[in-house]
């Protein structure tokens, strides 16, 4: 049998070589050890492997390396053998080859180098086994499912022999039930005092008073069964009955002339008020032809014996009281004994000998006598060697002519395998589970029920309108409802939606152009955005901006369209008084830069020493330096709407208020102000990247300080937005010979501006880039924010939200979500979104200030339902 192969895979001679050497004296020769110094050359081998039938379990490869990184080549490796575990190792993978590797290439665990040679063994150990688990798994499923179709055959054969065997039962039945009787009763002496009319027909004649015992059994022709031997007076039903016995009892005949009756005898004593007999009764039938029938039962039985004795299932005959009355052999062997008859002598109490949890037994009873029979009933069961196992059981009564259980008959299979491959799946599913630090199972995170989604969508503060693949209304919201003052009208064409609410061209008469329609677009399999639509109502109109996206099924087929829309008249508004007040800043800026023409050549003496003058009069036009520096830009959120309460003399005094207590601050972290825009700030830091962190946590300490003491009752706080990069920046002057200024060019500064505009969209007070971060040397109050695109760059930006300034208490609950937030950002950039949305909504029940797990909620559900 040829050897498992592990292929390990480095650019590295000498990193491959101790991989090999650590892997050969963990497992000495119990795998062969086979070594790559490329992908290239890994993928050949693992072809070549598997073409001369190698088992591959497991592939251990480097991150970077030429050509082909280690997330391509392990994507590759499972196009080709899907089953074969990865370990990715490499100590600068960064997150999205990480999740690639997840997302793609079933990567089992990554290792960092150096690696220590018992945490190499253990994970190699846990891989294989891991490995060859799931083959032994896939193989018990197979096997399972073609046991569980031969033993649906045999249930469907014994299904219609005992459907036979209960319709001759029922015909016997039916046929004594419709026999009469017959009842004599005797007083405690003996003496005949009554006999109903077929008694004296099975008799031949009445009673006869006032005879002994021994002329009463020669009166009445009492014989023992099937002989010619006179039945002895003590032995007689009626007179053990006298004795205090309760019996019943087929062992006597009676004697009519030449007519032989057989006869069932039930024979009772009743007692007095004093508990002393005082006369016996005895019923009894004629049962002449029940010998008959039984005869011919004979004959069927030894016609199903064979039957019996032959089926792969466990066949049984229970009493009531728990004792085996009939076993076929498989039920035998199911149990462990050698033959039916051993496991009938050896078990007479069903309940405490067989049944692991002895109340299972009462509920196979109850579950019976409810319904009649019982079905599946799966238990836990010892075996003769003290083993347990799981069957499977299908049982009914069997009932006599008065209602009473005479026993119970069924079968009984061994699905023993069966759970074992139920229980290894779910001890897979809980390692997975701990495995992806997941805390609610996987089942109940990805079953999400309508109702809750219905809630998701009323709670989203925008509407919500869902239409069917045809065009028909599906859904909409309350909030939707708001907005187009009425409710959901589902019988209508979908080239009638703009005419029946009132969808129009903003600025115009005129409905909304069906070809342009959000919704008709989405079910043609666009993603629209649209802003230019108006909804009319008799005296008002609601401007409103539209998102809509089509939403598929697994066949990838357009099943639903889905678009998102809110009312934008505030947003207009302050659009609108935004451009105005900035015209008149404008104006007013004009007007004083006439006044300020003398101090046109001014910079600050920081840019004066980096370009290497003393005097402001040494500087000339083009003078550039580069340096290393951090960019820190500093915005006033919705600056625009309190300028509005102010007059343009308190908008000039309230921003010099305010700048001349951010300016010492950034001084004293050895930080200048590059230039003031409007009410933003730019500010240079030449020394740690620490000091711009320091500034900005500084700055907004100093804004809760002005805040505490400048706020008036009519105006909301102050907040502001910081953003800080770390980079190459080029000073210098630019102008001409009569109007020069100093100036930083760099894409740093440009990230920077960017950075500080994401606060506003995130809702947070200062963020960092990774080129800062990477740079700190102090420890801060941050977390990972996210990896953005933004406006000019092509590669992703990592940014960092720095919450030390937050209040105590937000400050606190975001250290302590710290963890579960970030993890569910893995989850949301690895597209699984019902993960994220899990460690989200735990950021949010700890923390529901917390507007960024807030934003990452509604984008994970936004995810989910566009899928």
């Amino acid at each position: 049998m040829k050897k498992p192969v592990i292929i390990c895979v480095d650019d590295e001679p000498t990193i491959l070589d101790s991989l090999e050497i650590d892997l050969l004296k963990a497992f000495e020769d119990k795998y062969l050890i086979e070594t790559a110094e490329s992908g290239e050359e890994a993928l050949e081998l693992l072809s070549d492997l598997l073409a001369e039938n190698y088992e591959v379990p497991l592939i251990i490869s480097d991150h970077i390396m030429p050509n082909m990184k280690g997330d391509e080549l392990l994507r590759n490796v499972h196009a080709v053998s899907p089953k074969s575990l990865t370990i990715m190792l490499t100590g600068q993978a960064d997150l999205s080859a990480v999740t690639n590797a997840i997302n793609y290439a079933k990567l089992y665990r990554y290792i960092a180098k150096p690696w220590q040679a018992d945490d190499l063994k253990l994970t190699v150990t846990e891989a294989i086994y891991r490995y060859f688990q799931d083959k032994q798994l896939a193989e018990k499923q197979v096997e399972l499912q073609e046991m569980n179709q031969e033993l649906a055959k045999l249930s469907r054969k014994q299904a219609n022999l005992i459907a036979k065997l209960h319709e001759n039962e029922s015909r016997l039945t039916q046929y004594l039930e419709a026999m009469p009787l017959g009842v004599c009763v005797l007083d405690a002496s003996g003496q005949s005092f009554y006999a109903n009319q077929k008694a004296r027909e099975i008799f031949g004649r009445g009673t006869v008073p006032h005879i002994n015992s021994e002329q009463k059994a020669a009166i009445y022709q009492f014989y023992k069964s099937g002989t010619n031997q006179r039945c002895p007076v003590e032995e007689l039903p009626i007179m053990r009955a006298l004795r205090g016995e309760s019996l019943r009892t087929e062992s006597v005949e009676i004697r009519a002339g030449n007519k032989i009756v057989p006869v069932e005898s039930w024979a009772t004593p009743i007692y007095d008020s004093v508990g002393e007999i005082s006369c016996g009764i005895i019923a009894f039938t004629d049962i002449t032809e029940r010998k008959e029938v039984e005869a011919a039962l004979i004959q069927a039985e030894e016609k199903y014996r064979g039957i019996f004795e032959n089926a792969l299932e466990g066949i049984f005959q229970t009493t009531p009281d728990g004792q085996f009355i009939s076993a076929n052999p498989a039920l035998s062997q199911i149990y462990g004994y050698d033959s039916p008859e051993e496991l009938i002598e050896s078990v007479n109490n069903i309940e405490h000998q067989l049944y692991v949890e002895p109340q299972r037994r009462q509920e196979f009873m109850a579950l019976i006598k409810q319904h009649g029979t019982v079905s599946d009933f799966e238990s836990e069961v010892y075996c003769r060697d003290g083993s347990v196992i799981w069957i499977s059981e299908y049982a009914r009564a069997v009932y006599d002519a008065s209602g009473e259980v005479l026993y119970y008959q069924g079968f009984a299979k061994d699905i023993t395998l069966r759970k074992e491959v139920e229980m290894e799946r779910l001890r897979f599913t809980n390692d997975l589970e701990k495995a992806l630090l997941a805390e609610e199972k996987l089942n109940e995170a990805l079953l999400e029920n309508e109702s809750r989604l219905t809630q998701f969508l009323e709670a989203m503060p925008v509407g919500i309108f869902v239409v069917d693949g045809k065009g028909t209304p599906f859904y909409i919201n309350s909030c939707g409802e708001r907005i187009l003052s009425q409710g959901l009208i589902s019988d209508v064409a979908n080239d009638k939606l703009p005419e029946v609410y009132q969808f129009y061209s903003a600025d115009t008469n005129e409905l909304y152009p069906i070809d342009r329609q959000p919704m008709i677009r989405a079910l043609r399999g666009e993603v629209v955005r649209v802003d230019d639509a108006e909804i009319h109502g008799a005296d008002w109109i609601v401007p409103i901006e539209v998102w809509a996206t089509p939403i598929y099924n697994e066949a990838k087929n357009i099943v639903y369209a889905i678009a998102a829309f809110q009312d934008i008249t505030e947003r207009q508004q302050v659009d609108r008084e935004r451009r105005q007040f900035t015209d008149e800043l404008e104006k007013a800026l004009a007007a004083e830069e006439k006044l300020t023409d003398a101090y046109g050549r001014f910079v600050p003496h920081q840019f004066l020493h980096f370009l290497g003058y003393e005097s402001i009069l040494e500087v000339r036009l083009g003078d550039q330096i580069q340096k290393e520096m951090s960019v820190l830009f500093s915005d006033i959120r919705d600056f625009t709407a309190l300028s509005e309460t102010m007059t343009p003399q308190e908008t000039f005094k309230f921003i010099n208020t305010y700048l001349s207590r951010m300016e010492p601050v950034i001084a004293e972290n050895q930080g200048f102000i590059d230039k003031y825009i409007g009410d933003a700030i730019m500010a240079l830091f030449d020394g740690s990247a620490d000091n711009a962190v320091k500034a900005g946590i500084a700055m907004l300490e100093q804004l809760n300080e002005y805040n505490a003491t400048h706020t008036q009752p009519d105006r909301p706080l102050l907040q502001i937005g910081i953003g800080i990069n770390t980079g190459s920046l080029m000073l210098g002057t630019v102008g001409g010979q009569n109007r020069m200024d100093s100036t930083v060019i760099s894409d740093a500064v440009n990230l920077a501006s960017r950075v500080e505009n994401l606060t506003k969209e995130y809702g947070v007070s200062m963020l960092i880039t990774h080129n800062t971060f990477i740079q700190l040397e102090e420890v801060y109050d941050l977390r990972l924010l996210d990896r953005v695109k933004v406006k000019g760059k092509s590669q992703m930006v990592t940014v960092y939200e720095v919450f030390a300034a937050d209040l105590p208490e937000l400050r606190q609950k975001k250290s302590e979500t710290k963890t579960i937030f970030e993890q569910g950002l893995v989850f949301y950039h690895a597209n699984r979104f019902i993960e994220a949305t899990i460690l989200f909504s735990a950021c949010l029940q700890q923390n529901p200030a917390d507007n960024v797990a807030q934003i990452y909620m509604q984008r994970c559900l936004k995810q989910t339902l566009a899928k």
